[in-house]
């Protein structure tokens, strides 16, 4: 009879169980000068401000930069007030900010800030559990982002995206999520978030009733876990998880390990109660649904105190719905009842939807008399879970649509640009062609005038050199003549004389 109710728990506690340890928004400071608005900003955090004195510099530092002439100027900072802000009580202010940033940046074409101001934007909205307004601002920062080439930055946006996906059970929509995370965390080597993305796939697929498939993401994300070389924690939180996949599948005496091995972790307790907690409480529902009652009241009560102290109150709630099923199966009605109020009394508190789920057709099971009211409840939360649930999955569907299609027609232009970029390559390499071959035809037609011209100016050179040798033999030969007719006279003169 117990176990009817376990797979809701279970889907909760696994949902629960991703956001141990999730990466917060750390981003590269904003510039500025110790001027008044950061002056201004350190003084709303001091710890001893009343809360009025913070509200008071708050609004004094908005002031002074709404005053500022320099748009320049002024977008950094309101870029650095959203920034800060965001997690102040005062919501009116902070939308102000954020729409100042969000303007400002956008008319100096600015993407940086202007991806930075939504994603401020979705964390407000995140605080306040405004589900839909912080996918679509995530969503925004994401194309910002996506556009800017900050491909890190893209995949971030998509883990939050698929993070509240999965808070609605749109399980296939996160798993598509995850998957454009992590194609863009492949080609950067960024083993962290691989390993955050790998652990929102083993969710995802664990919300569809994949089991085999989410344990080989979650092996996946303990792989990259290892390379990032990250604590201990981190490891045990995916064990925790991978825990209550078997549970699921109730394999119990595998879960069973799993859980014991994640309490082994050196300082959990220490380190990260919660996640101790919850594997206790895992633990030792897993005994139980395993009919092995030994230990089990000790974990559930050191598993309540432990989240009493930390004031865990979902959490809390479910621990108490557990203990409840507990005494049921001690066949203790009376504590039963009384804890599973307890319970529901826990999830009004923390508006934990889910659990009141389970507890109210619990409770209708043990006090006959209720029952009616219990299932009339039930009824009425299930269907208005169910209708904002697929309300918001297709608010969440066409958001992705429209990014999709902002994705494509970015796609588009680049191919596009890369069309006319290689047209351009080509005329560019046509004209460089006839060019070089305009250049060729000059250069071989020059080099057979210059060759000619050689050949020309050889050739007259040797006629100048054979007439130069006829020239000289007729020089030796007219002097050839005058010595002989020399001769001859210095002959005739000499026979004169001697006659």
């Amino acid at each position: 009879m117990i176990k009817r109710y376990f797979t809701l728990l279970i889907l909760v506690q696994l949902l629960g169980s991703c956001s141990e340890s999730e990466p917060t928004k750390v981003v590269t400071p904003i510039a500025i000068e110790k001027d008044s608005v950061s002056l201004w900003i350190e003084e709303s955090k001091n710890p001893k401000s009343t809360e009025l004195q913070k509200a008071a510099v708050l609004k004094n530092a908005y002031q002074y930069a709404l005053s500022t002439t320099s748009d320049a100027l002024k977008a950094k900072y309101f870029s650095f007030l959203s920034e800060n802000l965001y997690l102040t009580g005062d919501s009116t202010l902070f939308r102000k900010i954020n729409k100042q940033a969000i303007s400002i940046n956008r008319k100096l074409n600015d993407s940086l800030p202007l991806g930075y101001a939504y994603w401020d934007l979705a964390e407000f909205f995140k605080t306040y559990s405004v589900k839909d307004s912080a996918y679509n601002s995530y969503s925004e920062a994401q194309k910002v982002f996506e556009n800017s080439k900050e491909q890190q930055l893209s995949g971030r946006m998509y883990l939050e995206m698929a993070k509240i996906q999965s808070e609605i059970k749109d399980y296939v929509g996160s798993e598509t999520t995850s998957t454009s995370a992590i194609e863009r965390f492949k080609p950067l080597a960024d083993n962290l978030f691989l390993y955050y993305g790998y652990k929102s796939l083993g969710i995802s697929l664990g919300g569809l009733g994949e089991v085999e498939k989410s344990q080989t993401y979650y092996h996946e994300a303990l792989y990259y876990l290892k390379l990032a070389d990250l604590d201990k924690v981190q490891e045990a939180s995916i064990i925790n998880n991978i825990g209550v996949l078997y549970r699921d599948n109730k394999q119990y005496k595998i879960a069973i390990d799993n859980f014991k091995t994640v309490l082994k972790t050196d300082s959990l307790i220490i380190k990260n109660p919660s996640l101790y907690a919850k594997a206790l409480s895992n633990l030792a529902s897993s005994k139980l649904y395993d009919n092995d009652t030994l230990g089990v009241n000790k974990l559930f009560l050191e598993a309540i105190e432990i989240k009493k102290k930390e004031n865990l109150t979902a959490s809390l709630a479910s621990s108490f719905f557990n203990y409840a099923e507990y005494k049921a199966f001690a066949n203790d009605t009376l504590s039963a009842i009384t804890n599973a109020k307890i319970a529901e009394e826990l999830s009004l508190k923390s508006e934990g939807n889910e659990s009141l789920l389970e507890v109210w057709p619990f409770l209708a099971t043990l006090d006959n008399k209720k029952a009616p009211d219990y299932f009339k409840k039930y009824i009425q939360l299930d269907d208005s879970l169910q209708k904002e649930e697929r309300k918001l999955q297709n608010k969440f569907a066409r958001i992705r649509f429209e990014t999709d299609e902002f994705i494509a027609e970015n796609v588009e232009l680049e191919t596009e640009k890369e069309v006319l970029s290689k047209q351009k390559q080509i005329w560019i390499g046509i004209a460089a062609g006839f060019f070089l071959l305009g250049l060729s035809v000059y250069i071989i037609i020059n080099q057979r005038a210059k060759n000619q011209k050689l050949r020309f100016d050889q050739q007259q050179q040797a006629n100048n050199q054979e007439i130069f040798n006829l020239m000289l033999m007729q020089k030796q030969k007219v002097d050839e003549v005058k010595r002989l007719e020399q001769k001859r006279i210095s002959e005739e003169l000499h026979d004169g004389v001697l006659g």
